[in-house]
């Protein structure tokens, strides 16, 4: 081997090092701002900060799911930027199966700057085929309902939607009936 191809070689492999250990590269992993937005949670998160959530199942069992960040998504509404990441559960990943009573469930943290540019974070919490009385045509149909919770706990709003649909509405009023 000539010294001319020795030295290719010896620079490729040093550029390959410099590259995979600089800072840079390790932190474009997450975006800036999901990198920022998870330290704020961990410093500041509430009962969300050790970003587990608990879950009591209709049968008694307890189950931890945990915040998957490599699934975190930047979402935008009404000039406004969100962060919103999904809760994995190692036996059932993100939908959470329902039984007779209860619907299949997801939980998502959702985080957001203020005003002023401080995180917000809360608890969405979404249910699928929930069966609701359409006042229009009449009858039951499946619909999905989101509610959300602060970091604190306190209910803050509801949304209800079609299955499979990104056209929700704010849920004003909700009467409960027991199914048959």
């Amino acid at each position: 081997m000539n010294p001319i191809s020795i030295l290719r070689i010896f620079l490729l492999l040093s550029v390959v090092f410099i590259v995979s250990c600089s800072k840079k590269a390790v932190d474009s992993v997450y975006p800036p701002d999901i990198t920022e937005a998870r330290q704020w949670l961990r410093e500041n998160g509430g009962i969300f900060k050790k970003e587990e959530l608990q879950i009591n199942l209709s049968r008694g069992e307890k189950i931890t799911g945990k915040l998957n960040w490599e699934e975190a998504k930047r979402l935008s509404y009404k000039g406004r930027d969100y962060i919103d990441i999904p809760y994995v559960f190692s036996q059932y990943e993100k939908i959470l199966p329902g039984s007779e009573k209860i619907p299949p469930v997801s939980y998502n943290l959702v985080l957001r700057k203020n005003i002023k540019g401080e995180y917000e974070g809360a608890l969405r919490t979404t249910q699928y085929h929930v069966m609701a009385e359409n006042l229009t045509i009449g009858g039951d149909q499946p619909v999905m309902l989101q509610s959300y919770q602060s970091k604190d706990g306190k209910p803050l709003n509801m949304w209800v939607g079609n299955e499979g649909s990104e056209n929700y509405k704010v849920a004003r009023r909700y009467i409960y009936r027991p199914t048959k």
